[in-house]
């Protein structure tokens, strides 16, 4: 696992995380200086249906040649309970507009039409010290509203947070209504991170860190891994499982999340013990 961001390549960044925070490395150290992290609207753009690819690089689908169009971000962080200590098998949700301002969603584009090679949609599994990491492009504007970042953290059945995190110095910041209505000037500042150039980068790739302090400390779920046979492909099958389930069994068996294990044809199963079994059986019967 790198120690540090750089500009990896597709198969180093997938499933590593680029650790740049130096900032709460000891849990509780400054508890007491700690600001949760305000909840904020999912809006009306999260996917419904997920993508044929949901991994951390929001750049490129599967395995493309093309790349989706925009400045490149690092966008790293962590996971954070009231008290400062991390949370780890968290799952981190993050979704935004394409370089033309559009969601990967029927209603999302404006009529503009969508950048087919944004995957618009992407999670991350915190590791043991509670870090996630994607890569995409530095957010853009669209009618209504300041460029933001969608983030959604769950942990087995529970949703921890749903929140948005906004660019530094950018003037249309003071003209939104979502971010101006968090009154905590503390808070509200928290959602505001800098996009700063990524050192040695030759394209002008920016890095940003952005830490979530949840306002519980959540339990811990269940978690199962799962080994796939040589003629599955488990970042195919994760999303397809997953589109299933929410479907027809989310509501009566609780949340889970199906994830690609980095490096091996495995998949990684996080939610409640009845929903565990409810999607190895509906793996086992789509394979069988």
């Amino acid at each position: 696992m790198n120690s540090k961001i750089s500009t990896p390549s597709r198969r180093t960044f997938v499933g590593g995380v680029a650790m740049s925070t130096a900032f709460l490395t000891t849990p509780g150290l400054f508890a007491e200086e700690l600001t949760k992290t305000p909840s904020m609207t999912e809006g009306p753009f999260y996917p419904e249906k997920f993508p044929r690819d949901t991994d951390n690089d929001l750049l490129v689908i599967n395995d493309s040649i093309t790349s989706a169009v925009g400045t490149i971000v690092h966008l790293t962080g962590k996971i954070l309970t009231p008290t400062g200590k991390p949370v780890r098998n968290a799952v981190v949700e993050a979704w935004q507009v394409d370089n033309k301002g559009a969601y990967l969603h029927k209603d999302g584009d404006g009529g503009k039409g969508r950048d087919r090679n944004f995957q618009g949609f992407g999670r991350f599994l915190t590791n043991s010290k509670g870090e996630y990491y994607f890569r995409t492009i530095k957010p853009v504007p669209y009618p209504g509203r300041t460029p933001h970042i969608h983030f959604r953290v769950v942990k087995g059945k529970q949703r921890l947070l749903s929140t948005q995190c906004f660019i530094k110095g950018e003037r249309l910041n003071e003209r939104d209504g979502l971010l101006r209505s968090i009154r905590n000037k503390k808070q509200r500042d928290s959602l505001i991170v800098d996009f700063k150039p990524l050192k040695g980068s030759k394209i002008g790739e920016l890095q940003a860190n952005f830490d979530m302090v949840l306002s519980k400390t959540p339990a811990e779920p269940k978690s199962k891994k799962m080994k796939l046979r040589k003629d599955q492909n488990a970042q195919w099958l994760a999303p397809l499982v997953e589109n299933l389930y929410v479907k027809n069994f989310e509501r009566r068996l609780g949340i889970i999340t199906v994830n690609p294990v980095h490096g091996q044809n495995e998949i990684l199963i996080v939610g409640s013990e009845k929903g565990i079994a409810k999607a190895i059986e509906i793996i086992q019967n789509w394979t069988a």
